[in-house]
């Protein structure tokens, strides 16, 4: 179904540059109801947690303490008060694609005044569904992905008027666990 008010988004929604076939699937994906009260936009960066009856799984926004092993991009929009995407209200679930699969994402949801350049490895910013920069190579931080394109911060200006922010990095998944976490 058409969607017709894609014109009131702020940021960009996410674009799946490489990696999604979803009749044929090759990477990793996975499904979960949003923990209620929470807004997750297409593009940020999502976790699981243990709902609150012990048994099921939900998405959360970013990783915190509480969140199991795992770091994922959520695919659709799911925001109780303004809007869900057709597909996530019908499914009651949302989508969201593994970092340890093989996926290039463009989004809008990235640490502003940061340098990205080709390359940069990428972990999560805390809960804030934001990508950032490494502050260090040395295996203490969870590396999720590394900026491509060789273009750093874009503008889609002159392509998608839609939206407010229209600023987006590229980047592709690559899941490596923090080895010498402090």
């Amino acid at each position: 179904m058409p969607r017709f008010d894609i014109i009131k988004r702020a940021k960009a929604r996410m674009t799946i540059l490489r990696g999604w076939d979803p009749q044929n699937p090759k990477t990793r994906t996975a499904s979960h109801r949003v923990q209620d009260g929470v807004t997750v936009l297409s593009g940020q960066i999502i976790s699981k947690v243990v709902a609150s009856d012990g048994v099921t799984l939900e998405w959360v926004l970013g990783v915190g303490g509480t969140s199991l092993d795992g770091v994922f991009i959520a695919q659709d929009d799911w925001d109780e008060t303004n809007d869900v995407d057709e597909s996530v209200l019908e499914s009651g679930k949302l989508v969201g694609l593994d970092c340890s699969g093989q996926f290039e994402v463009e989004t809008a949801y990235y640490k502003a005044n940061e340098t990205y350049n080709d390359g940069t490895l990428l972990t999560y910013d805390g809960v804030t569904g934001d990508v950032k920069p490494i502050t260090a190579n040395d295996g203490t931080e969870v590396i999720i992905g590394r900026v491509t394109r060789n273009i750093g911060v874009k503008s889609l200006a002159g392509e998608n008027s839609g939206v407010t922010n229209l600023n987006v990095i590229d980047w592709v998944t690559e899941y490596h666990p923090a080895v010498n976490a402090v």
